[in-house]
């Protein structure tokens, strides 16, 4: 008797594990007290860490899919990568940056960017151009670490803004973005 076939051990979804141990993780950095200063505020640092691993994921699958000449899923990637970018500049900058001028007329905000330049300069720039949800790694509080620990004096101005674009970011990106993936599955990758 001899065998023919070829067996292969793939995970279907590498970014999913990732983001469940990064979450273990970050869980318990959240459980761990260091030096008084408090722990890990654990939304705050997966809302912007599963949003980031989201945009890898779309170019990832965007480049797989032009691999295997599925175009529809392929352009929706890069529209859903498009509209990111476009909330990103012209929504988040345009809101934080120019209109409230936080990172300039926010004092608490001002004395932080001061006091941390590279790890605010690292955030300002991953949120303007990866996702705007990157700011919240900002004030994450990671492992107790000042750095992370980062307020502002307008904290309603500050939700109230990225509450409403994180609403846009559901409404724009995340339900396309579903509907997308059961395209993709029901219609390229099934018949396939």
């Amino acid at each position: 008797m001899e065998c023919k076939g070829v067996a292969s051990l793939d995970i279907p979804m590498p970014f999913s594990v990732t983001i469940i141990i990064v979450s273990i993780g970050v869980g318990i950095s959240g459980c761990m007290k260091h030096s008084g200063l408090g722990s890990t505020n654990f939304l705050a640092m997966m809302l912007p860490i599963c949003d980031i691993f989201l945009r890898v994921n779309w170019f990832v699958l965007g480049v797989l899919a032009l691999a295997d000449n599925l175009f529809i899923t392929f352009y929706g990637c890069c529209g859903l990568l498009t509209i990111g970018l476009a909330v990103n500049v012209l929504l988040w900058r345009r809101f934080f940056k120019f209109k409230y001028n936080m990172d300039e007329n926010d004092r608490a905000f001002t004395t932080y960017c001061m006091n941390y330049p590279k790890t605010s300069s690292m955030v300002m720039l991953m949120s303007y151009l990866i996702s705007f949800q990157a700011i919240r790694l900002s004030y994450s509080r990671f492992l107790g670490k000042k750095m992370f620990m980062a307020s502002f004096t307008r904290q309603k101005r500050y939700y109230r803004l990225i509450g409403q674009l994180s609403l846009i970011e559901v409404f724009a990106m995340f339900i396309p973005a579903l509907a997308l993936e059961t395209y993709s599955f029901w219609f390229e990758l099934l018949p396939g």
